[in-house]
């Protein structure tokens, strides 16, 4: 009867696992006439693998290959937990915890010489007992529990196998003292008394049988390291408290290394790279171990809007993936190829990072000036840190201690001691820091390297090499002073590049490898002596690095080729390229927006100084007034152009086509041929402004914005600013051309009111630092401040930062879009612009050539 009920028991569990993976959304699908693996996931959180290329549509980007091994699936699913847990039990004691709901009966029908069960009952403060001695057994009060821990006697040495745990463990903890079973990913002590609001724990691993005092107060010979998957834990608790575990990771915490925020990840053992594809919104898995003939892309997962980042917890089998457009973080199971949960966060989330001990996630709300720390355990928040606006790239120091913050626009490095919670330090890299979205520790932790340009408005011949200058910034974590290490001037190590955006290291720390995102190149550069050893063309628009233990290969990706290139670090030569994603632009938009980004062809910029993006980052600003010929300009927000002709603060841009000017006086190339402006003109058109974030829950205006809203129109602001976007088209003198330098007179065209909230400082010279310095210290008819209360400003400024009044999807007000930088249904204006591009720039092109020739 005992092994009948066993086999029952076993058929009924097995049916329960093949159940609950079909019901969980996971299924692998194996051709054994093709070589392609597929993932389907049911719950449409990870759609998919990459799909058959042979019926992709036309000019959506590079094909993936699908050369993927049919054990993807099944190899990688005892890495997510699938597999037996076996216990051994040794006489006479032996803490076990329990994965399935069970009883001591069901127990004893397992072990063989089974003699006693304990169980501790939290409520009650008593244990509970059972015994299989001749008077006969008895269950005890209430049955046992997944997640319980138990004392077992047995006669002899034995096995208890039980299924791994398939759903999140809950834990209730109870005034008093406490025995847990924790089926929870490996954690430390310290965060795992941080759970549970305690100060001491025992712990007992697996297959021990003792218990380690573990003390946050004091250290402690023979303390715990580590609570493995599976320990029994005992804890006094003064209070309680309940927790909901997410799935477990059965890998063992790594040795603690520093850690960086990027758009490529690296799992600990080096065998699988995690590349994000922004564009496309999914995350490419890609086999770079050394047991494969060659590297492989394996499977692409689906995540949310804009992706910016990815951080890999060492463990294994999971990563967390930032979702700017969103504002959410996608918990990816990688092994499964399933999402596990979607956090939500402060808005704009960009730099992400998992602490050295795996037991926290940061990450950097780049939009609500604030870095969120979320525990790994239970997915939850716990500490939020006010910081400078516009934090970006992330790292975390090798003792866990400081965390590190870059700032988009200023170059700042802020410090945060993990410890305290305390905002430590703030870092300068100079009055002229910007595009700083990046930051790593060297190794040894002793100095922070940031990637980024220097803005150099004070300049007043602001032409192609005298605008930006690519550097490193150089920050000593721990340093109370300006006095810190000077920065690597890439300019002249090496030779003009373009937006530096994230470096590696060899594993020795000698050499660094520096991402030029705009010369898309990488940077080869001796630390020893600051020479060049290196000068590596990669692909078009390069946005992360990774260099592996060995040091003999570096790995790229480059954003806009969507692929990675694979280097030679011996030679310094690209030796393959591994497409891993695929543009989800048209043609048209997608030329347009590779020369947006690049300044990588004499045509763009002379000598690859300076590009589009450089300044327009993303289509945004870099927050500078830069002082031209024709006067100090604000460097304006660049999405949502295709209703706001004309263009530039002095209306001299008729039409998108007329950047070409721009590209040849500020950028130095030679000019863009007729099918280039063209297509630089279709990209600029198909971006669009942002969604305010300014509006309720479902995107209607606040009670204050609507109020302010009839404010605008009855102080006559409707008069220009009209239309769907906000601007008449016209050119107005409104008495702002104060500034000597001014060259054009005092007539500016109305700029769009679409994305105020994100377009500080205002007015065309940059002199408004706010709103409420725009309303209240300029003349009219902006001057409106002295004719309302202080209320009516406050419910005036509310109606303009909460505009476009439209969702993330575009419906409302304007033309319908697809986000951030989705494209427009631009079709039927591309004959347009075609004929338009024909007129204007053979018309202009001999003349401009002419005059080019003529300044040199």
């Amino acid at each position: 009867m005992r092994i009948e009920r066993r086999i029952r028991f076993a058929g009924l569990l097995a049916f329960a696992v093949v159940f609950a993976l079909i019901t969980a959304g996971f299924v692998y699908l194996l051709d054994d006439e093709r070589e392609d693996a597929v993932v389907v996931d049911a719950s449409d959180q990870a759609i998919g693998a990459i799909a058959d290329i042979r019926t992709r549509p036309p000019n959506t980007g590079p094909e993936i290959p699908l050369d993927v091994p049919g054990d993807y699936g099944s190899a990688r699913t005892a890495r997510a937990g699938l597999a037996a847990s076996v216990r051994t039990l040794q006489a006479p004691w032996s803490p076990v915890t329990l994965t399935v709901a069970t009883s001591a009966g069901e127990i004893a029908s397992q072990v063989e010489g089974l003699e006693w069960v304990l169980r501790w009952d939290a409520t009650r403060q008593e244990w509970d007992s059972w015994t299989n001695g001749p008077a006969g057994a008895t269950d005890p009060p209430l049955p046992l529990e997944a997640g319980e821990a138990v004392w077992l006697r047995v006669a002899a040495d034995t096995e208890l196998r039980q299924p791994a745990q398939q759903t999140p463990q809950f834990i209730e903890t109870k005034l008093g003292w406490n025995l847990l079973g924790w089926n929870g990913s490996e954690i430390t002590p310290r965060a795992l008394a941080a759970l549970l609001g305690v100060e001491e724990l025992w712990v007992s691993p697996p297959s021990a049988q003792r218990f380690a005092l573990f003390s946050a107060r004091t250290a402690r010979l023979g303390a715990p390291r580590t609570v493995p998957y599976g320990s029994a834990v005992w804890f006094r608790a003064d209070s309680t408290r309940s927790l909901q575990l997410i799935e477990p990771l059965l890998g063992r915490t790594p040795p603690i290394e520093p850690a960086a925020s990027g758009l490529l990840g690296a799992s600990a053992d080096g065998s699988r790279l995690y590349a994000v594809n922004t564009d496309s919104a999914t995350i490419t898995i890609v086999d770079v171990g050394q047991e494969s003939a060659s590297e492989k892309a394996l499977v692409q997962l689906s995540v949310g809007t804009e992706p910016r980042g990815i951080a890999v917890d060492p463990r294994g089998g999971r990563v967390y993936v930032s979702n700017f457009a969103d504002d959410s973080i996608t918990v990816l199971d990688v092994d499964r190829g399933r999402t596990l949960r979607i956090l939500t966060t402060g808005r704009h989330p960009y730099g992400v990072v998992v602490s050295a001990d795996a037991t926290h996630l940061y990450v950097a709300e780049s939009g609500a000036a604030s870095i969120q720390e979320f525990d790994t355990a239970t997915l939850t928040p716990r500490r939020r840190f006010a910081v400078q606006e516009e934090p970006r790239g992330l790292a975390i120091s090798e003792d866990g201690r400081r965390l590190l913050a870059t700032h988009l626009f200023t170059g700042h490095v802020t410090e945060i001691d993990l410890r305290t919670g305390e905002v430590d330090i703030v870092h300068s890299n100079g009055v002229d820091g910007n595009a700083a979205q990046f930051i790593t520790f060297s190794p040894g932790g002793r100095l922070a390297f940031v990637p980024m340009i220097f803005s150099r408005t004070a300049n007043r011949d602001p032409v192609f090499d005298t605008t930006v200058l690519p550097v490193v910034g150089v920050v000593q974590p721990g340093l109370r002073t300006n006095e810190g290490p000077e920065p690597l001037l890439l300019s002249a190590i090496d030779r003009p590049v373009a937006l530096p955006f994230a470096l590696d290291f060899s594993p020795d720390g000698d050499r660094i490898y520096v991402i030029n995102s705009a010369s898309n190149d990488v940077s080869v550069v001796d630390l020893s002596d600051l020479s060049a050893i290196a000068h590596i063309p990669v692909g078009a628009n390069p946005r992360a690095i990774h260099v592996n233990a060995a040091g003999s290969t570096a790995y790229v990706l480059n954003a806009l080729a969507y692929d990675i290139a694979i280097i030679d670090l011996a030679t310094h030569t690209v030796v393959d390229r591994l497409p891993v994603g695929r543009s989800p632009l048209s043609s048209l938009v997608q030329r347009g927006k590779e020369l947006f980004f690049s300044s990588d062809a004499p045509e763009l910029a002379l000598n690859q100084w300076v590009s589009c993006s450089v300044c327009h980052f993303e289509g945004l600003h870099d927050q500078r007034t830069w002082i031209f010929p024709d006067g100090p300009r604000n460097t304006p927000i660049i999405r949502g152009l295709a209703n706001t002709a004309p263009f530039h603060w002095s209306g001299d841009r008729e039409s998108l086509f007329d950047f070409q000017d721009t590209i040849i006086d500020r950028q130095g190339g030679t000019g863009l041929s007729e099918a280039d402006t063209a297509a630089l003109a279709a990209f600029l058109e198909s971006t669009e402004v942002e969604p305010s974030p300014n509006r309720t829950a479902n995107g209607s205006p606040a009670a204050e914005a609507t109020r302010g809203e009839a404010l605008f129109f009855a102080q006559g602001c409707g008069t220009c600013h009209a239309g769907a976007a906000f601007s008449d088209g016209l050119r107005h003198d409104v008495g702002t051309a104060l500034r000597p330098e001014e060259r054009l007179g005092g007539r500016f065209d109305t700029p769009s009111l679409l994305g105020l909230f994100d377009a500080a400082p205002y007015l065309h010279d940059g002199s408004a630092p706010t709103l409420a310095d725009l309303l209240s210290g300029t003349p009219a008819p902006h001057g409106v401040a002295a004719n309302l209360e202080a209320d009516e400003l406050e419910a005036l400024i509310a109606f303009l930062v909460s505009l476009p009044q439209r969702d993330r999807q575009g419906t409302g007000d304007g033309e319908p879009g697809s986000g951030l930088y989705g494209v427009r249904a631009v079709a039927f204006r591309q004959l347009r612009m075609t004929v338009v591009a024909r007129r204007n720039v053979s018309g202009a092109a001999a003349q401009r050539a002419g005059s080019k020739e003529c300044r040199r």
